[in-house]
């Protein structure tokens, strides 16, 4: 959390609150907010544990600015990446969700600029971690997050929360964009490490749960099924339990309901 609220306090863009949702032990991390709220609007919502999704739904009500971040203790941002977060939104009114792109270990600045829109549902599969997705406040007003789904949960359905809020979003015909000049740091996970494995096959469970809640058609869940086989051949060895994980979490999804 050091380094996000760090990379925070380096940002150009400066007009921004944190609405941080505190679900550790009371006075956990209360060095750490003390240590950067001189520096950056924090307010502090101290919270019972209930999942990421209930979190994030009763944080929204406190939010009044126009500009909805969605970040992750372990993220950070390069120091203009609000700056041109706002410039982006302001550049494209018409703009309800805009998607950014999600960098491991020491990102190379893309040249790539503007934005283009994503029209297929079958789109919101690809690179639209919660870490990338920005909103503006007036999606929130007629959607929340499903909370029985994500981290958290009381389901099984321990992922697919965001996925399933930008599927929702499209088909109320909220207009939605990427824009991969607008970067989110994020450290690799270690692919054969006892917490990524967990991950993995969690995420699965939730992708293919989410591809029948939102009737996918079958090729479409045969080729999510078939993946992680396909990659596994291609990578070897080295990624064997975790291409392997991620196959039995998507199977087990099929027949998982909340």
């Amino acid at each position: 959390m050091r380094r996000l609220l760090e990379s925070l306090t380096r940002q150009e863009h400066r007009h921004f609150t944190v609405y941080l949702g505190d679900q550790n032990v009371a006075g956990e991390i209360q060095d750490i907010i003390d240590a950067y709220s001189a520096q950056i609007s924090i307010h502090h919502a101290p919270m019972l544990p209930a999942g990421i999704s209930k979190a994030r739904n009763a944080l929204l009500k406190l939010v009044k600015e126009d500009v909805i971040i969605l970040t992750d203790d372990d993220c950070h941002y390069p120091p203009e990446t609000f700056a041109q977060l706002a410039r982006a939104f302001s550049e494209n009114p018409g703009a309800d969700i805009i998607i950014g792109r999600w960098l491991e270990k020491k990102p190379t600045p893309s040249s790539e600029r503007g934005q283009h829109p994503v029209t297929s549902r079958y789109g919101m599969f690809s690179n639209a971690s919660s870490i990338v997705l920005f909103f503006r406040k007036r999606v929130f007003e007629h959607l929340i997050f499903d909370e029985s789904m994500g981290i958290g949960c009381t389901s099984h359905i321990q992922s697919g929360e965001e996925t399933d809020l930008l599927l929702r979003a499209h088909a109320a015909g909220f207009s939605i964009f990427r824009d991969d000049s607008i970067l989110v740091r994020h450290d690799n996970s270690i692919p054969g490490s006892p917490n990524t494995l967990r991950k993995v096959e969690d995420y699965g469970v939730g992708r293919m749960y989410l591809l029948k809640k939102h009737r996918f058609p079958l090729w479409f869940m045969l080729v999510n099924i078939t993946f992680p086989l396909l990659r596994l051949i291609m990578e070897g060895p080295s990624h064997y339990r975790y291409r392997w994980r991620m196959f039995i979490g998507r199977c087990k999804g099929l027949l998982t309901t909340p």
